[in-house]
């Protein structure tokens, strides 16, 4: 069984899988995943981006690079077209290793991960919530956040030729009762998609 968890810039996809961790999914965090091909490729980065992105022990200075992609769009699709290839054969191979398995990608639908999935969640979450959030977090300012969020604003949010379900969980409000009702409807999803594989 595999589940996918998307959703926009700090909407609250780490707290929907955490509750998928604690039910023994294994998770591939696509950021995590990423972070490691980018450092596999940081000649290639530093080739496209310049030397100044290479940190004096050689490895990526993944601030500076986040600074240049997310203020010019095509700097963006440079970076995501060198990593994502191999960032997707990787997630492919995780989820073969594992009975249930959750793959953690705000790209999830961009990269064609969705395909992998047999259900996919999208976490929703009011604008202020998740600048509050992304500040906090990330140790951004207010204008790094907003540029953020924009860059993530024209992110591809379904693919119809996927035959994942779809769910939305709404990640607002009061944290305790947040956390119960994600609970209960992660237990809903896992026993709907375990109906079906029963299914002749």
């Amino acid at each position: 069984m595999v589940i996918g968890v998307t959703g926009k810039y700090c909407s609250g996809k780490n707290f929907i899988t955490s509750i998928l961790e604690a039910r023994e999914f294994a998770i591939a965090d696509v950021d995590t995943i990423g972070h490691e091909v980018l450092d596999e490729k940081r000649e290639e980065t530093a080739k496209l981006f310049g030397i100044d992105v290479l940190l004096p022990n050689g490895h990526i200075n993944r601030k500076m690079l986040g600074e240049i992609v997310f203020a010019n769009r095509a700097k963006l699709k440079q970076l995501e077209d060198l990593l994502h290839p191999a960032m997707k054969e990787r997630v492919a191979s995780f989820v073969k290793k594992h009975a249930n398995s959750a793959i953690n990608a705000a790209l999830l639908y961009t990269m064609g991960l969705d395909m992998l999935c047999d259900a996919v969640i999208t976490v929703q979450a009011p604008l202020l919530q998740r600048i509050f959030r992304g500040m906090k977090r990330d140790h951004l300012s207010l204008f790094q956040v907003i540029r953020r969020i924009l860059a993530q604003r024209k992110i591809q949010v379904k693919n119809t030729e996927g035959e994942a379900d779809r769910y939305i969980i709404s990640n607002s409000g009061d944290e305790a009762e947040m956390v119960i009702d994600a609970t209960k409807s992660i237990a809903s999803i896992i026993e709907s998609l375990k109906q079906r594989k029963r299914e002749p």
